[in-house]
């Protein structure tokens, strides 16, 4: 059988690549580490000149390298590893990037965003299971007549989180899971917490309302996330990591880059509010570092193109 060689001396057949197959986000395994492995993967199987490996026949005449669809596909891919929902709200919430971009130059803002993304499968997965839970009760006649009560038949314990990794034990609920992270343990037990209050009001007969319904139809609001624009500059030959806010009411500096870059600083009574606007920032002091008087005020604008890039 033909060959082609690998990093550290192995040796890789046509057959290597449907290995692929077999990678799966482990138990214990962070998202980005399961992304590395996917492109050391797909780079590991990159045609080479002068293996014995042909294409249709045809010799690799010059090493093959990533293009822009392969690397799209592993991010696809890395996306269908993590949950199965996660592509189809990665399309939905980033539908307007991807109009004029690829799916891959905007993973960075996916891995920034992934946590709240996985959150929100788990919110609708759970409201969905709620309502239809709430809508047996209330649509059972014999559950609210308080005489005979039938029960629906017990669900069958299956784990999506084990099932989905393929692991030999996911006969128990997600709310059970050992794996299961302890930020979204403590979110099903509030959500189960409401599936029992429904269930206790459902016991009780309830008045029938033949008036119209004024209930507001359920709306989901969109929150972008986007990192911040920010700028490097120098200041007395320190490399100064500056994040542009146009929605900060002041500016402000941590109390180490003072102390490192040696400025002065005076006592101050200002006062500052983080952005729920509630709780307090402490404030040390204040600092100026320079005067705007310097710059001619008319020639503001051309001096910050020319002498600032922002980076996203």
């Amino acid at each position: 059988m033909a060959v082609n060689s690998l990093h550290y001396g192995f040796q890789s057949t046509g057959a290597h690549f449907i290995d692929f197959n077999d990678i799966h986000l482990e138990s214990d395994e962070k998202a980005e580490d399961l992304y590395q492995r996917l492109s050391a993967f797909v780079e590991d199987n990159l045609l080479r000149q002068g293996g014995n490996i042909t294409h249709h026949g045809v010799d690799v005449t010059e090493d093959e390298e990533a293009s822009p669809t392969l690397e799209n596909l592993v991010v696809l891919s890395w996306l269908r590893l993590i949950h199965h929902d996660l592509p189809k709200l990665v399309k939905q919430r980033y539908g307007t990037e991807l109009r004029t971009r690829t799916l891959a130059s905007i993973k960075p803002e996916i891995s920034q965003a992934l946590e709240s993304l996985l959150l929100e499968i788990h919110t609708r997965t759970m409201r969905t299971s709620t309502g239809d839970q709430f809508l047996f009760s209330r649509g059972n006649p014999k559950a609210s007549n308080g005489r005979t009560t039938t029960k629906p038949n017990r669900a069958t314990k299956v784990c999506p989180k084990c099932q989905q990794a393929k692991r030999p034990y996911f006969n128990h609920f997600l709310s059970e899971c050992r794996f299961l992270p302890d930020q979204d343990r403590k979110f099903l037990a509030k959500a189960r917490q409401i599936t029992k209050v429904v269930d206790d009001t459902s016991e009780f007969p309830q008045e029938e309302n033949t008036g119209p319904s004024h209930s507001e139809p359920a709306t989901t609001l969109r929150v972008q996330v986007r990192q911040s624009p920010y700028l490097n500059a120098f200041y007395a030959h320190h490399v100064a990591h500056i994040t542009i806010d146009s929605g900060a009411t002041g500016n402000l500096i941590s109390h180490s880059t003072v102390k490192k870059f040696g400025i002065v600083m005076s006592k101050s009574s200002q006062s500052a509010r983080q952005a729920d606007g509630q709780s307090p920032l402490k404030v040390i002091g204040e600092v100026i570092l320079y005067s705007l008087e310097m710059i001619d005020l008319l020639h503001l604008k051309e001096w910050l193109y020319s002498h600032l890039t922002l980076k996203y």
